[in-house]
């Protein structure tokens, strides 16, 4: 069912592009989320659970950071420009 939808969106957004450039802010985020989930069930899959407690705590700090990096950057050039 998941993989059906997944598909479907991506052949949405392939031919229908300018349906999906609000979600253009949202990317950073949503990669940091998905690359997260991918660390954790990999080490857990492939190693003890413990190893996977790195990747959690570095994915959660990289989530903030890189979201409080791009506010701050955007507000920066918004003054730069006008």
């Amino acid at each position: 069912m998941f993989l059906s939808e997944v598909l479907l969106i991506v052949v949405l957004a392939i031919f229908i592009p300018s349906g999906f450039t609000w979600m253009k802010p949202h990317i950073p985020k949503l990669l940091g989320v998905i690359m997260f989930g991918v660390e954790v069930s990999l080490a857990t899959q492939f190693f003890t659970a413990v190893s996977a407690l790195p990747g959690a705590i570095f994915s959660i700090i990289h989530n903030l950071t890189g979201v409080s990096l791009a506010n701050w950057w955007g507000k920066k050039e918004g003054r730069s420009k006008s």
